[in-house]
């Protein structure tokens, strides 16, 4: 992950450094609990409360693009993301998604022992990445997708080998003036594809944050400048993960006569994006 965000300023909080192997050339430095990572990343161990630590790196200068907190197997993530959410109404962070990694040779939602954390980790997530697809057969990979799907119907499910997830569907980042769509990643390029919707008119906020909601489970992730009919001036960021859409207002249009325009990041051949500009162009 740190890899494929090279250029962009990452914090990652972790539980234990003596977990966590990164190669010797992507470290700078290591001195009390930090570890500094070439290109601007920064790794923190987790010494207070979670919350402690990432107030301690909104106050760094210059600010951090992302935060990432690599939470214990055994964590209470659901706890987790409501604290952040408590932290996003008080406008201090945003919480962009929960991601659970999910060992398919090893889920067993109904053991007595583990079940009841496995079933709770997976229900709080707005992504499941399927781990180690390559170990086992079809019947089971068909019969662990079908209990996630069960447990979390709004998570996306990404599955993969040796925990190999693009960067464009882990995290969310910046959008550029204009909505233009990003390169994907080279290693995205034959799994993700990208596509841009355009909104010719201002549309009412409540249907877009609705549609943007219900969007088809193999769309990651959503993120463009639109106008609302309820503040036409405004220009509206929105980032969509999931079920979850943030919205923020970016400024004015002014004279520009820019149309609205989202970007979509999905599997690839998995999305109808025709039929989808079709449903918005009659919100």
């Amino acid at each position: 992950m740190l890899r494929q965000l090279s250029g962009r300023r990452v914090a990652v909080l972790v539980n234990d450094f003596g977990d966590l192997e990164v190669d010797a050339d992507l470290v700078e430095s290591v001195s009390e609990g930090v570890m500094r990572l070439k290109g601007g990343c920064m790794c923190c161990a987790i010494r207070e409360s979670v919350v402690a630590e990432v107030l301690k790196l909104a106050e760094q200068s210059p600010a951090f693009e992302h935060v990432v907190i690599e939470a214990s197997g055994a964590s209470d993530t659901a706890a987790l993301r409501d604290t952040f959410r408590t932290l996003e109404r008080h406008q201090t962070v945003r919480l962009d998604g929960l991601i659970t990694v999910v060992d398919v040779e090893l889920f067993e939602p109904r053991h007595p022992d583990v079940g009841l954390l496995q079933r709770c980790q997976v229900m709080a997530a707005d992504v499941v990445v399927l781990n180690k697809v390559d170990r086992v057969d079809a019947a089971r990979m068909q019969a662990v997708r079908g209990e996630i799907l069960e447990l979390a119907p709004n998570a996306r499910v990404w599955q993969t080998e040796y925990s190999k997830v693009p960067q464009e569907v882990l995290m969310g980042g910046p959008l550029a003036e204009g909505a233009h769509v990003a390169p994907l990643a080279a290693s995205a390029e034959g799994l993700l594809s990208t596509e841009v919707l355009v909104l010719g008119r201002p549309v009412p906020g409540r249907a877009l944050v609705a549609w943007l909601a219900g969007l088809p489970r193999d769309v990651f992730r959503a993120k463009g400048f639109v106008r609302l009919e309820e503040r036409p001036e405004d220009k509206v960021l929105l980032q969509v993960v999931s079920g979850r859409v943030h919205v923020q207002t970016h400024g004015l249009w002014g004279d520009a006569e820019q149309p609205s325009q989202l970007v979509l990041i999905a599997a690839k051949g998995r999305v109808d994006f025709d039929a989808l500009q079709t449903q918005l162009g009659e919100l």
